[in-house]
């Protein structure tokens, strides 16, 4: 038996519940649209057309997310029953330099587009907004706001796609921003590649090793110039991960299932 993934639960209602608040404030967005259209100016006519266009495909792709993880959820409490992949990796020899150590992080560049797309979204805003700032003697505070909460989503954006995986002869450790966890080699009971986004089935995009403990996951598709990695060379680190699966295979005995 391997552990439930109870955080999967959390995730599972916070997105429902997101998904139907949005669907909710739809109705009202559109009689305060119609309600306000005499009075109002053309640039909050405008903010009010933005958000009820935009509120319909991001409640139904947030709503629709959950599904996937349900299913991968429902296979992994019922192991013995999940296919074997079909792409197994060797299990004979691994040529894995241990210990090894890669990781994955967000480059400067990204950090850099983030920083001139939040400031030309703030420049949008204050170009139809600013009189009316003004005229509440808000502009500045406004200003702090947008920057402060630029600076969060940069943060959380940096802790979601930070992975390090650390290779030892004992053990594998993973960490996922401020997640990290580690299972020895004797104690996993569960090897899979699995795919928690609805929109690509097909594509293995990640793998997990879990213990009775411990669930491990990371990264397995290739990233685009937007990261960094470590080893810097991005061919000599997608075979480093190859070869981590056969090394996986070597260690724990386990093949590899299909929880896509």
């Amino acid at each position: 038996m391997v552990k439930r993934d109870t955080s999967f639960l959390l995730l599972f209602w916070l997105r429902r519940s997101a998904g139907i608040f949005l669907l909710l404030w739809e109705p009202v967005l559109i009689a305060l649209l119609f309600w306000s259209w005499t009075s109002s100016a053309a640039s909050q006519k405008f903010t009010l057309l933005f958000l009820i266009i935009w509120c319909f495909p991001i409640a139904f792709s947030i709503l629709r997310a959950p599904r996937q993880h349900q299913r991968v959820e429902a296979l992994r409490m019922s192991m013995g029953e999940v296919p074997l992949f079909s792409k197994q990796p060797a299990y004979d020899v691994a040529a894995l330099p241990v210990p090894v150590t890669l990781t994955m992080k967000l480059s400067r560049g990204t950090y850099l587009f983030f920083a001139v797309f939040w400031l030309l979204m703030l420049g949008t805003v204050l170009v139809f907004q600013t009189p009316s700032f003004l005229a509440r003697q808000i502009l500045w505070q406004f200003i702090a706001g947008w920057l402060m909460l630029g600076a969060l989503v940069l943060g959380l954006c940096v802790l979601a796609f930070y992975q390090r995986i650390e290779v030892t002869s004992e053990s594998l450790m993973v960490q996922h921003g401020w997640r990290r966890g580690r299972i020895p080699w004797t104690e996993a009971r569960l090897f899979a590649v699995i795919n928690l986004n609805e929109q690509e089935l097909s594509r293995a995009n990640a793998y997990e090793l879990s213990s009775a403990r411990t669930i491990l996951r990371w990264t397995h598709a290739a990233v685009g110039s937007g990261f960094v990695l470590s080893p810097g060379d991005r061919e000599e680190y997608k075979r480093l991960l190859e070869e981590l699966r056969a090394f996986i295979r070597i260690k724990t005995g386990l093949m590899v299932r299909d929880l896509q």
